[in-house]
């Protein structure tokens, strides 16, 4: 019989690879947008703007709601035969959620300049009214995207994991066709066009999965159901985890608003390439691994936590070394076009060199964070999470305010608040027999020196300034030869050393225990 492990790393290689698919598709997205808005006052309005609704997914969406149903609705289904009781569930969490879009809608609609205002260091009328505007607009995108999550979620717990990860393509394509097409028309309005669309046919798709299995689009205002209960109750702790994290964000998007032209548009475009990996391979294995962890015995939970965060750094110090060297050149190849410019892509460099450099910490930190979720000990990663974000907040003031290191300052003080959050954590874990340091971490960094040299290599003896002409389809080649060619050292080098990428294949009727 095929072990939980093997079982998960199948999974996690099947959403890694429509995630990625996805992720290059935001990527253009990205592009398309730079391209057309630039780093300019309204291209920072959009993405200051995108951002709140964004966030909050973090509340009401994949983040803190996510976290705290996907364990009841994986000890539902495992439990019953009928399915009467996660069908039950499901229609309360409808009911919930359509309670929250319509307060947030309604309050976003009442005061929206107000939101603006004390958010951002926006005061010009005419902006305050176009960022009010394009918040509705986005807050529409909110409410799909928040369905769209939460029957994800239900699809996670059956074990269905492809259409979840695929959908968010509609969504990217959606948003590019609506501003290629119609940006002379609506101006900064074509991009809202495309969210609101594209978050509607993402929260379509992922509803047509869910009908396979006999669920219907019904509604209840049951509160007293017993499970519904007992995922409020899970809840609460968490989304206060998620505030103080949305806070954090908010807090350097304002701190970006109050800087030179551009440094929004800088900060989310390095935030955006940044979340390209650590969501497809993050993203990937904390999906699947995340319901197998709710639903096992305790005497399995230090275990899968252990390997997990072994099979993630196995992909994820890699991506890091490369997303280094190469941040410059991501920039250029992807972005650099029309009123995006060198400066900019420079800029954009040089906040994502420290982003890429606390991949690897953030979702260290993000997966033990899971594991605390998994074991009912919200209080501790509550208590975590207020850590984190006072040293995050803390770091942004002194950076930004008593030394003067501008927009840069926000990625290095993530990178050093999820480090101590990282530290502390996993010591916790490991001092209470939740996790321990596999083996299989050290032999991933010591198969990792052979790339760290060449691109040493790359960086001090070519000294390649091939970027600086921006984005065209050649230099998007060469930029792919260069993620491709240290990928497959990378992966030439893990085989070598026995490195396990990708799930063992099964023979015969039974496979290998691990």
């Amino acid at each position: 019989m095929e072990s939980k492990s093997e079982r998960a790393k199948k999974n996690s290689i099947i959403v890694m690879t429509f995630t990625l698919l996805s992720r290059i598709v935001g990527i253009f997205k990205a592009r398309v947008i730079a391209t057309v808005f630039g780093a300019t006052t309204v291209g920072d309005l959009l993405n200051f703007t995108f951002n709140i609704p964004n966030n909050f997914r973090k509340l009401f969406a994949e983040g803190a709601l996510s976290s705290a149903y996907i364990p009841r609705f994986s000890s539902a289904i495992g439990e019953e035969g009928s399915g009467e009781r996660s069908k039950g569930l499901l229609k309360v969490m409808n009911g919930f959620q359509l309670l929250i879009s319509l307060l947030l809608l309604g309050g976003v609609l009442l005061f929206g300049s107000q939101i603006i205002r004390l958010i951002s260091d926006y005061r010009e009328p005419s902006l305050v009214n176009l960022a009010a505007k394009l918040l509705f607009l986005f807050t529409l995108f909110l409410a799909a995207i928040s369905y769209s999550a939460l029957w994800s979620g239900v699809l996670q717990c059956h074990g269905s994991f492809l259409v979840a990860a695929a959908a968010p393509l509609l969504f990217s394509l959606a948003i590019i066709i609506a501003v290629k097409s119609t940006e002379r028309l609506l101006g900064p309005f074509s991009m809202a066009l495309g969210v609101v669309v594209g978050g509607i046919l993402q929260v379509l798709v992922v509803w047509l999965a869910l009908r396979r299995y006999s669920y219907r689009l019904e509604i209840s205002f049951n509160f007293k159901n017993s499970d519904f209960l007992a995922v409020l109750k899970a809840w609460l702790p968490v989304t206060l985890i998620a505030l103080t994290t949305i806070l954090t964000q908010q807090v350097s998007y304002f701190f970006a608003s109050s800087l030179s032209e551009g440094s929004v548009t800088a900060l989310s475009n390095a935030i955006i390439i940044w979340q390209a990996p650590y969501g497809i391979f993050y993203g990937a294995i904390a999906t699947v691994y995340f319901p197998l962890i709710a639903s096992a015995d305790l005497s399995e939970v230090k275990s899968i936590i252990s390997k997990g965060v072994s099979y993630l750094l196995t992909f994820l110090i890699p991506i890091t070394i490369i997303l280094v060297t190469l941040r410059n050149e991501t920039v250029a190849a992807l972005l650099q076009s029309g009123l995006f410019k060198l400066k900019d892509t420079l800029l954009t460099g040089s906040i994502l060199l420290y982003y890429a450099l606390g991949i690897p910490l953030v979702a260290l930190y993000s997966f033990l964070q899971r594991g605390c979720y998994s074991l009912g000990k919200y209080k501790t990663a509550l208590y975590f999470n207020l850590l984190v974000a006072c040293v995050d907040i803390l770091s942004m003031v002194i950076l930004i305010k008593g030394m003067g290191w501008g927009v840069i300052a926000l990625s290095i003080a993530n990178t050093i608040s999820f480090g101590v959050g990282a530290l502390i954590l996993a010591i916790y874990l490991r001092v209470n027999n939740y996790f321990k340091v596999e083996k299989e971490i050290i032999k991933v960094l010591i198969a990792n020196i052979p790339l760290f040299l060449l691109t040493i290599v790359y960086q001090k003896v070519i000294n390649p300034t091939w970027w600086h002409g921006g984005s065209s389809w050649g230099n998007v080649l060469k930029l792919a030869l260069l993620y491709g060619g240290a990928l497959l050292l990378t992966l030439g080098v893990y085989l070598l050393v026995g490195i396990k990428v990708l799930p063992a294949r099964r023979r015969g009727p039974q496979s290998t225990q691990h």
